[in-house]
């Protein structure tokens, strides 16, 4: 592979920053470092700054009127692929940029940022001078309607057509697209792509002693129960589909722990008969997430839409003895589907079943066996392995 210059160019970070999504970044720049290339972050109509980044951050801001014409937008990330391709005074900040980096390899990790970035003049001048990657989260614009099924707030027919519109071009424009699941990839395949499967994966983590409030809540021999989410609208949706319907049954043998953001967005709905059986963790620190997650019985992930990168699922495959998940949880996992410890569940009923086996016959598993599905070891594997990304860096 020879020395590229690699500037990787996203959104982030930005309020609501997906945790998983500034993992994968993060990712992909420590990989490419490993093999001596030269590498650049650019976030590009981002809100703050990354202290953590500033060796190689950019900072890229909307002009003042397109900035504030965006902080009036319901979508803000809609709004830069519906009036990017209008923002010239930022699409000549870009093309300085640019100019001044020479990049020789350019990852895009947005699509909605293509209408912007495609319209700079640098793009339209130079662009046999570098390779083009889309590393694809997701596609983004089933995603977007999804979310407008739950809430419409979020857009209408029309941001979802311009957001395929701009997402298909960038996926054919690409020299090497990035896909986290095999859908996914057939998908990007019948639009003529060259496309890797990279599946998501997790930080690594040292266990830390086990903190009092754990220990004191564990010391009773009760069943633990876990549910992690942020208050992102999949998991509402899929608490309220899974979960909601065994908390007035819930035995008086387990308890169930709410942890994230998503605790703060369902704690209305929890009934006042289970109080002294089912907390809200809110959000955790890392040392305190993973203790809790060797410790529960049951870490249950009950999603049925939406994108993202199933960071929590990378981590339970990783940490938890036993899983219950469902099929969209296991996105981009499916491989590990018949790990023991792990159940596929289809109903709330099913998650009901499991915990009733359980405490009937509790599962002795060791998570020495466990797959190590670590950034660094799943970015190796795919890129290394793939004579496509071999040529596409050579």
């Amino acid at each position: 592979m020879k020395p590229h210059r690699i500037l990787i160019m996203g959104m982030f970070p930005k309020v609501g920053v997906n945790f998983g999504g500034r993992q994968r970044i993060l990712a992909f720049i420590r990989y490419y470092q490993s093999k001596g290339f030269q590498v650049s972050y650019a976030s590009v109509g981002g809100i703050k700054r990354w202290p953590w980044l500033a060796p190689f951050f950019e900072d890229i801001r909307l002009s003042p009127y397109f900035e504030a014409q965006r902080q009036l937008a319901g979508n803000k990330e809609l709004f830069l692929c519906s009036k990017g391709a209008d923002d010239q005074d930022t699409q000549n900040r870009i093309s300085k940029f640019l100019e001044s980096l020479r990049p020789t390899l350019i990852q895009i990790e947005q699509p909605h940022l293509w209408p912007l970035i495609s319209e700079t003049s640098f793009f339209k001048t130079q662009r046999s001078q570098f390779k083009l990657f889309y590393d694809a989260h997701n596609l983004e614009y089933k995603h977007l309607t999804e979310a407008i099924r739950f809430n419409s707030s979020f857009g209408d027919s029309d941001s979802v057509e311009k957001l395929r519109r701009a997402e298909e071009n960038l996926i054919s424009q690409s020299d090497l697209v990035f896909a986290t699941s095999h859908e996914e990839a057939a998908e990007m395949k019948r639009l003529n792509a060259k496309v890797i499967r990279v599946p998501n994966a997790c930080e690594t983590y040292s266990r830390n002693l086990i903190t009092r409030w754990i220990w004191q809540a564990k010391r009773d021999r009760k069943f633990l129960a876990l549910v992690p989410g942020s208050d992102h609208w999949p998991n509402i949706q899929g608490f309220q589909q899974y979960i909601e319907p065994i908390l007035s049954t819930l035995p008086e043998n387990w308890e169930l722990w709410i942890a994230g953001a998503l605790s703060n967005a369902v704690k209305d709905r929890l009934p006042d008969s289970k109080s002294q059986n089912i907390r809200c963790l809110g959000n955790l620190s890392k040392a305190s997430w993973i203790e809790l997650i060797h410790l529960s019985d049951l870490l249950i992930l009950p999603i049925t839409q939406g994108a993202g990168t199933n960071l929590r699922t990378a981590e339970a495959l990783t940490y938890a003895r036993t899983v219950a998940l469902t099929p969209h949880a296991l996105r981009g996992f499916e491989e590990h589907a018949k790990r023991e410890g792990v159940s596929i569940v289809n109903s709330s009923g099913d998650i009901a079943s499991i915990m009733k086996s359980f405490q009937e016959s509790p599962l002795v598993i060791s998570t020495n066996s466990f797959p190590k599905l670590h950034w660094e070891s799943a970015l190796s594997e795919a890129l290394e392995n793939s004579s496509l990304f071999l040529k596409a860096t050579s």
